[in-house]
């Protein structure tokens, strides 16, 4: 019941001002707070006042409520009861002392008892700094796509559509070319490295990681963009001044062979003729040196298997050169990812240059020695063998670089140069074949 008159006591205890921004209590004197006591006593007079009219009232019957006697007895006795509450509350607030001081509320009554109301010195700095930190902490909770920024534009004729940013298509993993070339188109962003090996690249987007090239050459144009280190080993590079890269490693042993046209080497002409001789020399010493290091036991078993399997020997070596360039271009590939691997990528290359000069040399010596058999009937060493059946592989393309130096055979030495070299490859073939079956597939 306190609390109810204490509310009631603060509405009317307000001054009245037309002009007050708030609805806050402030009391100066003691002359306002004993307004308000006389204030709200006479408005309890009024209330005991209309509850005695309505008392008589209802002895007049004046309402026509038709009740019994005992009904109005009963309801008489009720307002008498509420009149006597009524004027016993009024008699109390007079006793009561409101007192507004020092951040302080009280409502008093003689003996100290009544409600007294603490008000916080900041309690507007409080509230503020509250709903601050409130504000702060929704929008840390709030996720970041709803954080939008709006942009506002005005157009005088149709609603001209917002152009969108190119999207940009993104390849996960690392791209592996061999034997082929690969482009990185200006749209393209790759999470990975790029590896060409016996192929050009180009480079026009976005790499994330390295770029090598091995045995081939590398353009990077200008909207190229490149994270990491960029290698080529065996080729040029052409590098536009405005991409983006990081440190550049080019190794070249042999400077300007991939630069310019390599067509003359299947056109003839002076420098076909002294490339083809270059070759046959190259694959000389190279036989020799192979047919010195390979155990002789080695060497006339897999004699054997070529004179007697010699179909055998093709096919398996088909298969063989197929199976051992997968393994060896992955092989090359993993250790030129790691840029230190790349020496021992390029020993992997000189041991399968070698593999296949040895699978030429096996070839040449069983030729070698066929053709000794046919024209002389008895044959010498293995070596003189191997010289002339050298010769007699090679013999066709160095005829078609000798017939290119003459105006008008431009065709037929062109096409000869070709034969040549598949005959040679015919030859690597059954070589690699005959090694291979009679290493692991050759029984007695």
């Amino acid at each position: 019941m306190l609390v109810v008159i204490g509310e009631a006591i603060a509405q009317e205890a307000t001054p009245p001002s037309s002009s007050r921004p708030s609805r806050a209590f402030v009391f100066t004197s003691d002359q306002g707070q004993a307004a308000a006591r006389d204030s709200l006593r006479r408005k309890i007079e009024l209330y005991s006042r209309a509850i005695s009219g309505l008392r008589d009232s209802l002895s007049l019957d004046e309402l026509d409520i038709q009740l019994s006697e005992e009904q109005r007895a009963r309801l008489r006795e009720s307002i008498e009861d509420f009149t006597t509450v009524v004027e016993g509350i009024g008699q109390e607030l007079g006793e009561m002392e409101l007192e507004i001081s020092n951040n302080r509320i009280s409502f008093l009554d003689p003996t100290g008892e009544g409600i007294v109301i603490d008000v916080p010195e900041n309690l507007d700095e409080q509230i503020s700094q509250g709903f601050q930190i409130l504000q702060e902490v929704i929008l840390q909770d709030m996720p970041d796509d709803t954080r939008q920024e709006v942009r506002r534009s005005w157009n005088w004729g149709v609603p001209a559509e917002r152009e969108s940013s190119p999207e940009r298509q993104i390849v996960r993993g690392n791209v592996v070319k061999i034997h082929e070339g690969a482009q990185i188109t200006a749209g393209q962003d790759v999470r990975g490295n790029v590896v060409v090996v016996l192929g050009d690249a180009q480079i026009s987007g976005r790499v994330d990681g390295k770029v090598i090239v091995l045995l081939g050459n590398l353009v990077i144009d200008e909207t190229a963009e490149i994270t990491d280190d960029v290698v080529t080993v065996g080729g040029f590079i052409s590098q536009d001044p405005g991409a983006q890269i990081s440190d550049v490693t080019v190794v070249d042993p042999l400077p300007g062979l991939m630069d310019g046209d390599l067509g003359w080497l299947i056109t003839g002409g002076p420098w076909g003729l002294l490339s083809a001789l270059g070759e046959l020399l190259l694959i000389l010493m190279l036989s020799l040196m192979t047919m010195a290091l390979t155990p002789r036991a080695n060497l006339e078993r897999v004699q054997e298997t070529l004179n007697t399997r010699a179909g055998a020997s093709f096919l398996v070596g088909a298969v063989g050169s197929l199976v051992l360039t997968l393994l060896g271009a992955i092989l090359i590939g993993i250790l030129v990812v790691a840029v230190i691997g790349i020496p021992v990528a390029l020993l992997v290359l000189v041991a399968m240059l070698l593999m296949g000069v040895l699978s030429i040399s096996l070839v040449a010596v069983v030729l070698g020695r066929r053709v000794c058999q046919l024209v002389s009937g008895s044959c010498g060493n293995d070596w003189l063998l191997l010289v002339v059946g050298v010769l007699l592989l090679d013999s066709v393309s160095l005829l078609g670089h000798m017939a290119g130096l003459f105006p008008g055979f431009e065709s037929g030495a062109q096409g000869l140069i070709i034969i040549g070299a598949g005959l040679k490859l015919v030859a690597f073939l059954c070589g690699l074949g005959g090694w291979l079956l009679g290493r692991f597939g050759y029984a007695r």
